[in-house]
């Protein structure tokens, strides 16, 4: 499984594990696990961490990714993604500004833990 829940400092987190994904029906099947795991959680309790290190995105995954941010949108308070590429950062503000969503990108996954339990205890002022 790559999508599964963490606690950091009281806040419980959906992380993402979409990293070293070496093939696309790989990444769809775990875009899809997301999207299940997600979806039975409640509305607007739902805090995320995405870790696309090491995994790239062709056409069909960036229409997967844009799908899951979408139909996740009424689950998701605050996301953070790490891992990002040159390329993938332009696929993250395309989603941003498609969606909606309060995505933002960090460098470590420690980074990206602290950004969202600040976001769940009162939000934090910068991105």
């Amino acid at each position: 499984m790559r999508t599964s829940f963490t606690t950091h400092k009281g806040v419980r987190i959906c992380v993402l594990d979409f990293s070293n994904i070496a093939s696309e029906s790989e990444a769809l099947g775990a875009i899809d696990e997301a999207k299940a795991i997600i979806g039975r959680e409640q509305r607007a309790s739902v805090y995320t961490l995405t870790d696309v290190t090491g995994s790239r995105v062709t056409s069909g995954l960036r229409n997967a990714l844009h799908e899951l941010t979408k139909a996740n949108k009424p689950y998701v308070v605050a996301g953070a993604v790490v891992g990002v590429t040159a390329i993938q950062s332009v696929i993250l503000r395309g989603i941003v500004q498609v969606t909606g969503r309060r995505l933002v990108a960090k460098n470590t996954r420690a980074e990206a833990m602290e950004w969202l339990a600040k976001e769940a205890k009162g939000g934090s002022t910068v991105p």
